[in-house]
């Protein structure tokens, strides 16, 4: 019914708006990195900038959980069995995996395709760790968990087990046999393991747990009232993150050998900042038009398409002549103009695909009458 779709859009655009964020900030994290020279590597630009870069990628995971359950609520309200609602998330979970080789092999063929690095086409990259994440997700979660006076609890054990498992499963090692493309989706390090499930599994889990929160609150119509709880929630996760990394306490920290990006207290901090920016995307977006423009959650409808994009112009072969050398000043100028590129091509791909997709239900529709006048 176009009521309840209205309802649903201006209920969740929060969610494109933030995810647009994401890659907002996922612009600036790899253009500094490519761009920037030695010299103007310091300071408190280059700082935040580092801060901020280890958002995007917990972001698109953690949002990848939310829109699981989201397409789950919108199964549940079509009356899809729980059985067959799983099993099209784990299919559209093969397709960002799909998609994710596609990349890799696409980065490689535009690199020249040179034998000497063709294992790059088996990194476990950012993609390739959504896709395996959603298939897992779709299977630990459940729609039954958007019923009343259920809680996601087996989703967020899942995550935290994924957590505190994590150090000792880096440790393994796997044996000489077992092919580390394979092995690498469970554990490792780069550059074949750069997204492996443990841990980034449990930041789609930990989105499949906020996500089932926010749809239940949203149908009670207590999603502001859902929002404060996961503000304090996040403000809670965060400072456990910070006390425990601080104090060192082996509970959190797992000894030196544990990598920061990995470690729990990572986890905790990052994901409880990341609650804490879904409620404030929230409060920004609340009571906006969902019909008006905004650059930010096109870039949202279109993550996956600019990433693809943006990747190749900022680590391509295009950048080059600046890589290692602007300022950061100029670096600024130039992820500026970035920035715009992306949005313009967003709405260029929103429309083409919006374009196709009323010329295939024309033709759908003719075809229909033909049928039915013969």
């Amino acid at each position: 019914m176009p009521t309840v779709r209205s309802n649903q859009v201006k209920r969740y655009a929060f969610v494109d708006w933030f995810r647009g964020l994401a890659c907002v900030l996922m612009f600036q994290t790899h253009a500094y990195d490519s761009w920037t020279a030695a010299a103007s590597r310091n300071g408190w630009l280059w700082w935040t900038s580092r801060h901020l870069g280890g958002f995007p990628s917990r972001l698109f995971l953690l949002l990848a959980g939310v829109s699981l359950m989201l397409r789950f609520d919108g199964d549940r309200r079509r009356g899809v069995a729980v059985a067959a609602s799983r099993a099209g998330a784990a299919k559209r979970g093969l397709e960002v995996l799909a998609l994710g080789f596609g990349f890799r092999l696409f980065e490689w063929v535009l690199a020249g395709a040179g034998w000497s690095y063709v294992s790059d086409i088996w990194r476990v990259d950012i993609l390739n760790c959504i896709g395996l994440s959603l298939i897992v997700a779709a299977y630990v979660a459940s729609p039954s968990d958007l019923e009343e006076g259920r809680l996601p609890l087996r989703t967020a054990a899942v995550a935290l087990a994924v957590v505190f498992l994590t150090p000792f499963v880096e440790r393994l090692h796997f044996p000489a046999w077992a092919p580390r493309p394979l092995t690498a989706y469970l554990a490792g390090s780069k550059p074949v393991a750069f997204f492996p499930l443990f841990p980034w599994l449990a930041y789609v889990l930990a989105g499949c747990v906020a996500g089932a929160v926010w749809v239940r609150a949203a149908r009670a119509d207590k999603l502001g009232r859902a929002m404060a709880w996961t503000t304090a929630v996040g403000l809670g996760m965060a400072l456990i993150g910070q006390l425990g990394h601080r104090t060192g306490v082996p509970f959190y920290s797992f000894g030196d050998n544990q990598a920061p990006p990995t470690s729990p207290t990572a986890f905790f901090y990052r994901t409880g900042m990341c609650l804490v920016g879904g409620a404030l995307a929230y409060l920004a977006t609340r009571g906006a038009d969902p019909a008006k423009f905004s650059w930010l959650r096109q870039l949202g409808r279109t993550s996956l398409f600019v990433y693809w994009i943006h990747v190749e112009l900022v680590y391509g072969h295009l950048s080059d002549p600046i890589k290692r050398k602007l300022s950061m000043l100029s670096a600024s100028l130039l992820l500026m103009l970035l920035t715009m590129l992306m949005v313009l091509l967003s709405i260029w791909r929103t429309e083409r695909f919006d374009k196709w997709r009323r010329a295939r239900l024309a033709a759908t529709a003719e075809g229909t009458a033909r049928s039915s006048a013969g």
